[in-house]
């Protein structure tokens, strides 16, 4: 998708985050997987290293079809989810669809501020409460403990990065604030692939389809390319900063050893 080169980075200082008390006793000294929707997964059988995982944490899904399972795992412990207006038919069906697998949830977050892509969050006071709150109070039917980021914590991570995160990307940031044991990051890309198109971004499903239609150039990109080539830069510098804790598979260690001389305005 895209040929852009990473800077050499500095090293990582740890972002001050307020730390949510039920994340805190779900995760603390434990073995946490952050499984993202890339297909390269595809026929590497994976699976059961990920279900030997105390935590596994998914962005934007929770539900794994059986015919993947060997691929990317059997469960979602936790789910961030942007919950923003546009996203939220493509939740609520995924929901309907499997409502037994959303009962097993035990915590969601949502680590972004916009409800909808005009929204001026950047301006808003650190007190301010968005609606993708209310828009998660309105699908939490058993009562799962909830996250959100707030306003001055979301800055904090916008200002370090220095463009807007993917939600995979901020569940890292997040939880590398936590005390655990180990991160292990498979199935994300950063947007470097083939080419553009759904199948080479994404496994089959791992986006609901009512979000592939209304939303198809922001899902295939991510946020644009400065967005993706300083989140890279970004992890870089949180797997510098805490080698025996941030770890991942073939392709995501590949990446962290990407660099360039290029620079980027």
């Amino acid at each position: 998708i895209s040929n852009f080169c990473v800077k050499k980075q500095q090293p990582f200082l740890m972002i001050d985050i307020q730390i949510n008390p039920d994340l805190l006793s779900l995760v603390e000294d434990k073995r946490v997987a952050i499984i993202g929707p890339a297909p390269y997964l595809k026929g590497r059988r994976m699976g059961s290293m990920f279900d030997n995982y105390d935590i596994i944490v998914r962005p934007n899904n929770f539900h794994i079809d059986k015919s993947l399972v060997k691929d990317y795992g059997s469960r979602t412990d936790v789910m961030f989810h942007n919950f923003g207006g546009a996203f939220m038919t493509g939740l609520k069906k995924l929901i309907e669809n499997h409502p037994e697998d959303f009962k097993k949830l035990k915590m969601m977050g949502c680590l972004t501020l916009k409800n909808y892509g005009a929204d001026p969050h950047l301006s808003w006071d650190d007190d301010y409460v968005s609606a993708v709150v209310e828009n998660f109070n309105h699908i939490n039917a058993n009562n799962t403990p909830f996250y959100w980021i707030g306003v001055k914590d979301y800055k904090k991570i916008y200002n370090k990065i220095g463009e807007e995160p993917n939600t995979g990307i901020l569940a890292l940031t997040v939880l590398s604030s936590y005390p655990l044991k180990e991160i292990f990051v498979s199935g994300f890309t950063f947007y470097k692939g083939k080419s553009n198109w759904y199948e080479d971004i994404y496994y089959e499903g791992a986006v609901p389809i009512e979000d592939v239609k209304q939303n198809t150039s922001q899902l295939f990109m991510g946020h644009g390319e400065a967005a993706n080539r300083r989140q890279l830069e970004y992890t870089q510098s949180l797997a510098a900063a805490y080698p025996t804790i941030l770890k991942g598979d073939d392709v995501f260690a590949s990446l962290m050893g990407e660099t360039c001389d290029a620079s980027f305005s």
